[in-house]
């Protein structure tokens, strides 16, 4: 019996890093870029993340768009890993743009329950990216850009900003005071009924046989 114990403890020890790598390589992403840089002068757009909100995990990035044009049709499309991300709203977006002046429009994109793992600690990266297109008389105007984030195993954003990393921290630290309370009180009620029991086997009431 001791052996078929020494045997099955060896076999898991064994499997546990097979799966952990597994795991790692079902949401690994390639690193390179995927989408070719073209920026028109005419229709410049720039990409930027936004600092992320414990316990949400929402991504959230905004383009700027710099125009020498002016144009209401303004075709703004999101490529994205579609096997980590889940964007929010329209792929396409239609947005207005006037000669001279900057355009912003934001996009939010939640992780997929299956990108969040717990338990295994790793980084990777993901790319998230634009294209901008507008025909405006007789000519195509087309720009093309993205950025890349390294994101944990959580897909928490990294470097974690301070302000999420002290949110996160309050509001483990919470959870885990509830679970001790709890905890406690399960305890405390345990104790308090073996005590009443002991007392009332011990009570000179209590029939003697």
């Amino acid at each position: 019996m001791k052996k078929i114990f020494f045997v099955l403890t060896i076999i898991v020890i064994a499997f546990n890093p097979l799966m952990t790598v597994l795991a790692q390589e079902q949401v690994n992403t390639n690193s390179e870029s995927s989408i070719q840089e073209i920026i028109d002068p005419a229709l410049q757009p720039s990409l930027e993340v936004l600092p992320q909100i414990y316990p949400e995990k929402t991504i959230t990035i905004r383009v700027e768009i710099k125009a020498l044009v002016s144009s209401g049709k303004v075709g703004v499309n999101w490529s994205y890993p579609e096997n980590l991300l889940d964007i929010v709203g329209n792929e396409t977006d239609i947005i207005t743009v006037t000669n001279g002046n900057s355009t912003y429009l934001t996009k939010e994109f939640n992780p997929k329950p299956e990108a969040i793992i717990d338990g295994n600690d790793f980084a990777r990266f993901i790319e998230i990216g634009t294209r901008v297109n507008a025909f405006i008389e007789d000519r195509n105007y087309l720009s093309a850009t993205s950025i890349d984030l390294q994101v944990n195993n959580e897909m928490e954003l990294i470097p974690m900003t301070t302000e999420y990393k002290n949110d996160k921290n309050v509001t483990l630290a919470i959870q885990w005071g509830i679970r001790v309370l709890i905890v406690m009180l399960i305890l405390g009620s345990i104790i308090f009924g073996i005590k009443k029991f002991i007392d009332y086997l011990n009570s000179p009431d209590q029939p003697k046989y």
